[in-house]
């Protein structure tokens, strides 16, 4: 079945399928709620979700923020 996009914009539709495609993997997804998983257990059920949030980000862009920097010996 042929979209109206692909009529009127027939260039644009071929190039948004060549570099717009939907990865088939969910790998980072799976990593998040991993991640996640790991922080949050029976002994923690009380865990505020604002800090959940900012543990998981600083545990995901910590090489990134350089917030732990190496450590020279």
């Amino acid at each position: 079945m042929v979209e109206w996009k692909e009529i009127y914009f027939p260039h644009l539709s071929e190039l948004a399928r060549k570099y717009l495609p939907i990865t088939a993997t969910s790998t980072p997804s799976e990593r998040l709620f991993s991640d996640t998983g790991n922080h949050i257990s029976i002994r923690r059920t009380r865990l505020d979700p604002n800090l959940l949030r900012r543990m998981i980000f600083l545990k995901r862009n910590m090489n990134v923020l350089d917030i732990f920097p190496p450590s020279e010996i």
